[in-house]
């Protein structure tokens, strides 16, 4: 009995070195797959980040510019050689922009219950947001204004 044992353990000599390296090459491709992974996972937040920070910037010039009362005057926007009457706003804190007004369209809003007794002009105000941190992300955002002003 004691022979059939020996010859049997005989048989089996570097069977354990052979499980051991298929073991090893599973584990290391098992860290490569998940190394490859987060590295994947970390481009896709940063592109996310950027393309936030630009759409926050985009969104601050537009509140930037709609805030202020002088934006709004008609005798900044001079009549453009595309028959568009448009005024490219001053550098803003936040992005670049420009507000095209449109002496044609006139008359209240539809639906809003707007009374009589009142003048509008309309607007648009078109701002681009760039990522501050330096990646290409950018983003457009666009917001039709209404200025009401008394009739005297």
């Amino acid at each position: 009995m004691a022979s059939k044992t020996n010859t049997i353990l005989k048989k089996q000599s570097g069977t354990a070195l052979v499980v051991a390296l298929i073991m090893m090459v599973v584990i290391t491709l098992i860290a490569l797959a998940s190394s490859y992974t987060s590295i994947f996972e970390i481009g896709i937040s940063g592109n996310k980040r950027g393309k936030t920070n630009a759409f926050f910037d985009a969104d601050g010039c537009i509140n930037e510019l709609a805030s202020s009362a002088t934006t709004f005057d008609t005798a900044n926007f001079p009549l453009k050689p595309d028959s568009t009457y448009r005024y490219d706003t001053p550098t803003t804190t936040c992005g670049s922009g420009w507000i095209e007004y449109f002496p044609d369209q006139t008359g209240a809003p539809r639906g809003g219950g707007w009374g009589l007794g009142s003048a509008y002009s309309y607007f648009r105000i078109d701002c681009t947001g760039h990522d501050t941190a330096g990646s290409a992300a950018k983003s457009e955002m666009i917001e039709n204004v209404m200025r009401l002003m008394p009739v005297e």
